[in-house]
């Protein structure tokens, strides 16, 4: 629902801030609101590129880095939201020192991932198998790497050429190494 907001729907997004005390307690018709939302919101990118060739790339936001940080953690040590959570935080890193982005859309999105109690930063991580795992990610190409990025809540950019040392230093910035 997080990363939907952040890719799709400022509004959602503002919703969640001001309603978190109500979503946390399960309130139905807040629940019922978030799925029909999120399902809506997926089924729409889905339905636009069926075949996965251009703009459902934005579902993986955050997972960039989170499956590398997912693959270099002892095996059952972070949860999988966990890793997208602070894959996320990474990769609006990414997008701030490209450019694309700015400092207050990066400490939005970690203030509303640390609403609900979501880490924005991990330990237990083995950063030479993270820097190996995010290497062989399958969506290099010549060096470079394919990701969606956040120029404004709501909003989405496929970047085709993120330079790997970018998102290595944006991986480094969300580790606690011990």
């Amino acid at each position: 629902a997080i990363k939907h907001a952040c890719c799709f729907d400022e509004d959602l997004f503002e919703f969640m801030l001001e309603r978190r005390a109500d979503i946390l307690s399960m309130e139905p018709a807040l629940l019922e609101y978030m799925v029909a939302r999120n399902c809506q919101i997926k089924a729409g990118v889905v339905e636009q590129d069926p075949q996965e060739k251009g703009v459902r790339a934005v579902l993986n936001y955050g997972h960039t880095v989170g499956h590398a940080l997912e693959r270099a953690a002892g095996e059952w040590e972070l949860r999988h939201g966990e890793v997208v959570a602070a894959g996320i935080v990474a990769e609006a890193r990414i997008a701030e020192w490209m450019g694309l982005g700015d400092a207050e859309t990066t400490r939005r999105q970690t203030d509303l991932l640390t609403a609900y109690g979501l880490p924005t930063r991990v330990e237990g991580i083995d950063m030479q198998r993270a820097v190996e795992a995010l290497r062989r990610d399958k969506k290099i190409v010549a060096g470079k790497l394919r990701v969606p990025l956040i120029p404004s809540i709501g909003s989405f950019e496929i970047v085709e050429d993120v330079p790997l040392e970018i998102v290595e230093r944006a991986l480094r910035s969300v580790v606690d190494e011990a």
